[in-house]
C-alpha cells in the first residue's frame, strides 16, 4: 500500500516514500488494536496514521502533531479517509484526548530532552484507558553502527537537531515504574536498529 501518491508536492511525496521504509508498519500495526480510538502523537506527515487507519476502518485514529505545516499536510492525505484526522495539539497541555485505546510514540521520544521525554510518557500513563496498549518504537544506541546511520538521518531530517537516543532497559524500567507490563520486541531491519515496547496496564 503506497501512500505517497495521497500527499501534494513532489518533496513530500518522496520523504513520504522513504517514511514508509523506514518505520516498521507491519510490526507497529500488528499490536494496535484493530478497534476504538488510537492517538499517534507526534505523527508528522502521517504516514503510521494513515497505515493503521486504511488497514481497519473500525479504528478512529487521531495524529497529534505540534507542527502546523505538518498538520496541513497530513490533512491533505486523509481527506477521503473517515476514520482518520490530524490536529495541532499537545497530549501534555490539552486535557481532551483521554481513555484512548492506544497510544503511539514512533521516533519521537529521542527527539525531545529527558524532562520532556518523562513529562510525555507520564501524560500518556494517565491518558490510556484501563486495558489499553501504548506503543514505544526507538531506536537502539547500543548498536554502535547502525545508530550512525540513524544519527545521520536524523540530522539531515531535522537540520541539525540534537538527539537523545534512550537505553532500552532503562526507558523499560521508567515504562514499569509507572505500572505497565512491557515487552521488548526487536524489529530486524538491516540499516536500523529499531526496538518496539509493547507497553499494557
Amino acid at each position: 500500500m503506497e501512500f505517497a501518491r495521497y500527499y501534494k508536492g513532489a518533496f513530500v511525496r518522496a520523504y513520504v516514500w522513504v517514511r514508509q521504509r523506514i518505520i516498521p508498519l507491519e510490526e507497529i500495526g500488528a499490536h494496535v488494536p484493530v478497534r476504538g480510538l488510537i492517538v499517534d502523537i507526534g505523527s508528522g506527515c502521517g504516514v503510521l496514521a494513515n497505515y493503521l487507519a486504511r488497514r481497519s476502518r473500525t479504528r478512529n485514529v487521531v495524529g497529534l502533531e505540534l507542527d502546523p505545516h505538518r498538520v496541513r499536510r497530513a490533512q491533505e492525505s486523509a481527506a477521503r479517509v473517515p476514520n482518520l484526522s490530524f490536529v495541532a495539539k499537545d497530549i501534555v497541555k490539552d486535557p481532551a484526548i483521554m481513555h484512548a485505546d492506544c497510544l503511539l510514540l514512533v521516533d519521537l521520544l529521542h527527539h525531545i530532552p529527558p524532562p520532556a521525554q518523562t513529562i510525555l510518557i507520564d501524560a500518556c500513563a494517565t491518558r490510556l484507558r484501563r486495558g489499553g496498549v501504548l506503543v514505544v518504537k526507538e531506536v537502539d544506541p547500543a548498536d554502535t553502527v547502525r545508530i550512525g546511520i540513524t544519527w545521520l538521518l536524523d540530522k539531515l531530517m531535522t537540520k541539525g537537531g540534537r538527539m537523545w537516543y534512550l537505553d532500552r532497559r532503562r526507558l523499560e524500567d521508567d515504562l514499569r515504574e509507572r505500572g505497565f507490563r512491557v515487552e521488548g520486541i526487536r524489529v530486524r531491519r538491516a540499516l536500523f536498529p529499531h526496538y518496539l515496547l509493547v507497553c499494557r496496564r
